[in-house]
């Protein structure tokens, strides 16, 4: 196998790799809008309940103002309302564990990003070695044409010479 033949050879293995680290960054970039998607669903409901909970133990307890009320419906009031704070503590913790995802699709989008510029990197020298390659063997292959032509006018002029 020549040297063009073993670099045409790794020139495309080197594309095939770049193809791969392309559709590596694709697949980042769909996984970081997804994952900016459902942080902001997160973030948006978070913020929705916050607002809302307020309201909602008012209403919770609105009906037992300014009248006597049980111990034990007080006490099912009270694990309500826990209920209703121990949904904003899940839903904080489904914004806190989104964020998190959100950084590591972003952290995994910078590595495709680098990735596939060494990839390109690394197929643009050699497609540029297997330029010089062509070069050198396109010059070698002059200078034999030349040198035959060469011993051919030799080879002429002496046979005129000598006849």
């Amino acid at each position: 196998m020549s040297d063009q033949e073993s670099l045409k050879t790794v020139l495309g293995i080197r594309e095939k790799r770049v193809k791969r680290a392309e559709e590596r960054l694709q697949a980042a970039a769909r996984a970081l809008a997804s994952a900016q998607d459902l942080w902001e669903q997160a973030h948006l409901t978070l913020n929705r309940y916050r607002l809302e909970l307020p309201g909602r133990i008012e209403k919770l307890y609105a009906d037992c103002m300014g009248r006597p009320i049980s111990r034990d419906d007080l006490q099912a009031k009270a694990e309500q309302e826990s209920i209703l704070r121990a949904h904003l503590s899940n839903l904080s913790a489904t914004e806190r564990d989104r964020d998190h995802q959100l950084k590591l699709a972003r952290e995994e989008k910078q590595a495709a990003e680098q990735a596939l510029g060494q990839e390109r990197l690394r197929a643009d020298a050699m497609a540029e070695l297997l330029k010089a390659e062509r070069a050198k063997w396109f010059m070698a292959v002059q200078r034999r044409e030349a040198k035959a032509m060469d011993d051919f006018a030799n080879a002429k002029y002496l046979r005129n010479r000598l006849h």
